[in-house]
């Protein structure tokens, strides 16, 4: 027998998924590639794991089965890079999944009060969307995410450290083009929109926040951002009056073995502490 482990995390991906094109579009690949990696494993443990049908797919017992023992699989193989990396360096290895914009107001200072406590830590870091990081975590590929708005589901824990309102800002000196500037794929920019009934304008599309930080700075358009990014970023800018809102909760994600060792304990404190 030989599974390959991309196959078995696509699997786990399908097996949260109504269709196979659903969960190749969360994967990031297409949807024949993936009907291929889920038929190639099924020939290499000899079972059928998903009933497929013309409205979707769904879990055959066997498939219900296996999808825990592919999670056992992937923990066991984060905690033996854990243990590897701990016995090689002698510090605590974490890999850590966090949004690039997250991660710029949020660990100068948790990490600054570990290293005013003397811990040792390796972090590696991963930066990615929220729902990637969710995804990864949930497949024992991450120890520890930072998630904003996470999905509640079975076997993780959640922890809610910080708020934010993502609004819509405006340059102070420079009257916005009638744009609107922001990732139009987040739910928190379209549950804006659609309050935001009086404005129809262009959309400018992209997933740095902080690309839409500067051309709102520019006078380019209206940013839909986070508050935290604003402030970490150009300060200068103004919310918009009257404008629509929408609050975020920034949580850390993580399974439930997660937090046994000291080091775990001290890391999951000092996220606690953040404001």
């Amino acid at each position: 027998m030989d599974i390959r482990t991309r196959d078995l995390k696509n699997f786990l991906a399908a097996s949260r998924a109504k269709t196979i094109s659903q969960a190749a579009k969360t994967l990031g690949i297409s949807q024949p590639a993936l009907s291929e990696s889920i038929k190639r494993l099924e020939g290499e443990i000899g079972t059928t794991l998903f009933y497929r049908s013309r409205v979707g797919i769904e879990l055959t017992p066997s498939g219900r089965d296996f999808v825990a023992k592919s999670k056992l699989v992937f923990s066991a193989m984060a905690d033996l890079r854990l243990e590897h990396h701990a016995a090689t360096s002698g510090k605590r290895h974490i890999k850590l999944g966090i949004h690039s914009s997250v991660a710029q107001f949020l660990l100068p200072p948790v990490l600054s009060q570990l290293e005013d406590e003397g811990l040792k830590l390796n972090l590696e870091l991963h930066h990615d969307s929220s729902r990637s990081i969710q995804h990864d975590l949930q497949n024992g590929l991450l120890d520890l995410g930072i998630v904003i708005n996470p999905s509640r589901v079975q076997d993780i824990v959640i922890k809610p450290i910080a708020q934010d309102t993502v609004k819509v800002w405006v340059s102070p000196e420079k009257s916005p083009i009638d744009c609107v500037i922001g990732n139009h794929e987040l739910v928190q920019t379209q549950a804006i929109l659609r309050k935001w009934s009086n404005k129809n304008a262009e959309v400018f599309h992209t997933t740095s926040l902080e690309l839409v930080c500067r051309m709102v700075v520019a006078g380019l358009g209206y940013g839909i951002i986070p508050e935290r990014v604003v402030r970490q970023n150009t300060p200068q800018l103004k919310m918009l009056d009257d404008s629509p809102s929408f609050q975020d909760k920034i949580c850390m994600v993580y399974r439930p073995e997660f937090g046994k060792h000291p080091v775990e304990r001290q890391l999951i404190r000092a996220m606690e502490a953040f404001q």
